[in-house]
């Protein structure tokens, strides 16, 4: 196991479900993250969900089509125990397992989704030949990724404060979560090779809104993969200073409004 991967499995064994908050940002259409990928998914077969973490997305998806039959994956022991809790006395099948060698035949699945993991994921092109061997022709892959379209003041703060902890401590962010590729538009079309998936593949940037309170908006924050890297102590700091600077952004509505900026692709494998 990589030292990413070993990164990313401590952290959602602490914060299993951690990326379920992105619920609450909604489209200019009112979709949520979640929602976009339910909406894409074709409404027949089987689908995976590949880095199912809490089973969110699985559990939206077997209330809309009810006749799917719905698979998750995913590398941590932490997100699939609560997957179990969240989707006990469903049908749906959890398996462990890494993107890089899924555990799945040939030609099995008509779709396969992923929220929010496939930019996290190293021997990229090895994920993307896994995905296309268990998809049956015709098949679709649609996944969100972070996308650089991020914008509102919290960020700002954010990234400022963050750095000047991380600087006090001494530490500096030196894994490289995923494959640069999977987070420019340019770099996506680069990894789906024309003679495995039709093209050109279809790639929306969206921005996400939030309004959140001080509280919530300082909780949404803190999950970010890189405040991991401060000490108990260092978080603690960390945290008062935030949410001390959040609670100024706050609109006489008492919420604080930002945005997050997703990048939304859908590509089918070739007969």
């Amino acid at each position: 196991m990589s030292e990413v991967e070993s990164f990313l499995k401590n952290f959602h064994a602490k914060y299993p479900g951690c990326t379920v908050p992105l619920e609450d940002g909604k489209t200019s259409e009112g979709l949520s993250s979640y929602e976009i990928l339910v909406n894409t998914c074709l409404p027949k077969g089987s689908v995976l969900d590949l880095a199912c973490g809490d089973g969110y997305l699985l559990q939206l998806l077997s209330k809309k089509y009810h006749s799917l039959n719905l698979f998750g994956l995913d590398m941590s022991e932490g997100e699939l125990s609560a997957a179990k809790t969240r989707l006990a006395n469903s049908p749906i099948k959890l398996m462990e397992g890494r993107a890089q060698e899924l555990p799945l035949t040939d030609q099995s699945m008509d779709s396969v989704l992923c929220h929010m993991a496939f930019m996290l994921m190293n021997d990229i092109e090895k994920v993307i030949g896994e995905i296309h061997r268990v998809l049956k022709p015709g098949g679709i892959f649609s996944g969100v990724v972070g996308a650089k379209n991020n914008n509102g003041e919290i960020w700002n703060i954010f990234s400022k404060l963050l750095d000047k902890s991380l600087e006090q401590e001494g530490k500096n962010w030196s894994l490289r979560l995923g494959d640069k590729r999977t987070r420019s538009e340019e770099g996506l079309r680069s990894l789906f090779a024309p003679d495995a998936f039709e093209q050109p593949i279809s790639i929306a940037q969206i921005n996400t809104y939030y309004q959140l309170d001080p509280d919530a908006a300082t909780s949404f924050c803190m999950l970010m993969y890189d405040v991991d890297l401060l000490s108990a102590v260092g978080k603690t700091l960390f945290e008062k200073s935030l949410r001390s600077e959040v609670e100024k952004l706050a609109d006489v509505d008492g919420k604080v409004h930002f945005s997050m900026g997703i990048a939304h692709f859908t590509c089918r494998r070739v007969n």
